[in-house]
């Protein structure tokens, strides 16, 4: 028996309308009052570059239907959701576009979120690669330069050894070119001259709450992120038997997905002035595991489900919007 669709094309493009919009209604509204944000170790963060507003919108909006075009190729390439359904790019279109921090200009999470998503095609590609030095150093690169431009990309790092391990990719001459990787771009920019010493400066990172300056212009977006962290948590390790009785490869990859979810999760508390920049990539994880709800189990009326979900998420960005003004 085949798994039954949740989400097929016509709610796929009216996920992607949805998700446009509220792009569009964070560019004219504006979004709320920012946290203290984080930039690079050597280099502005993207919230800092100099770009025009409207052109910074598009680029955004752009990328982030980048990702979910990519994503959807991806799980096809490695069906850790199982099926055809469409309904894992469709959420995370939605979710991600539901915060107004990563909705509108350019910005950190997106800019994470896409190298996440690079960086997980690389890796899912080394399952049980006896030689995958090429794809880790690659992996290391990407990460060591988004580093220089935006700080969370250091807390990857561990995430990218767990993962790599996990898939049975990560040995003696793996480590030393993801090593390589990490040093060679700052080796190239700080040899070149490109990157002067006097540019580097140490993150400052706050805990939960500290950091913002308008708890209550931000509640209904943490609450969204917070019940989302929860809700991934729940259908994780609802998904976790099914997962764990069937295709042990696509096991490991939920796993690899996950391993970035709770780092995320987890981030978003003890690096709290820097939570957009974890959202998107938090939210990836948690669309997978809601997707795999759906094709995992046999959910009556899953559109309906699936809908009110969607539902939520909108009625969380209205509300973060709202509470701007």
């Amino acid at each position: 028996m085949g798994i039954r669709e949740t989400m097929g094309k016509a709610g796929f493009t009216g996920a992607i309308a949805a998700a446009i919009l509220m792009s569009a209604t964070a560019f004219l509204a504006g979004a709320p009052v920012p946290l203290q944000g984080g930039s690079g170790l050597c280099l502005p963060s993207p919230d800092a570059w100099n770009i025009l507003t409207p052109f910074s919108w598009a680029l955004n909006l752009l990328l982030m239907l980048g990702i979910v075009g990519s994503v959807y190729i991806l799980n096809k390439n490695y069906a850790f959701v199982p099926g055809n359904d469409m309904a894992l790019p469709g959420l995370l279109a939605i979710m991600s576009m539901s915060c107004p921090w990563v909705a509108g200009p350019l910005n950190s999470s997106t800019i994470l979120l896409a190298a996440n998503v690079a960086s997980l095609s690389i890796v899912f590609s080394c399952f049980k690669q006896r030689n995958a030095t090429q794809e880790l150093f690659a992996i290391a690169t990407i990460l060591s330069l988004g580093s220089m431009v935006q700080y969370a990309f250091i807390f990857m790092i561990p995430a990218y050894i767990a993962i790599a391990a996990t898939l049975k990719c990560f040995h003696f001459k793996e480590v030393i070119a993801f090593l390589l990787g990490l040093i060679a771009p700052y080796w190239v920019g700080i040899g070149l001259g490109i990157i002067p010493l006097t540019a580097f400066s140490m993150p400052a990172i706050s805990g939960l709450f500290p950091g913002a300056e308008a708890p209550q212009s931000i509640l209904a977006g943490l609450t969204a992120c917070a019940v989302t962290a929860l809700g991934a948590l729940v259908a994780g390790l609802y998904n976790s038997v099914k997962l764990y009785a069937g295709n042990s490869q696509r096991r490991l990859y939920n796993v690899s997905i996950n391993i970035l979810g709770v780092l995320c999760a987890f981030c978003i508390v003890i690096d709290f002035g820097n939570m957009p920049a974890y959202i998107g990539t938090l939210y990836l994880a948690a669309a997978v595991q809601f997707a795999n709800i759906f094709a995992l189990h046999n959910v009556r009326r899953g559109s309906w489900w699936l809908a009110g979900i969607c539902t939520l998420y909108a009625a969380a960005f209205v509300l973060t919007e709202i509470q701007f003004f």
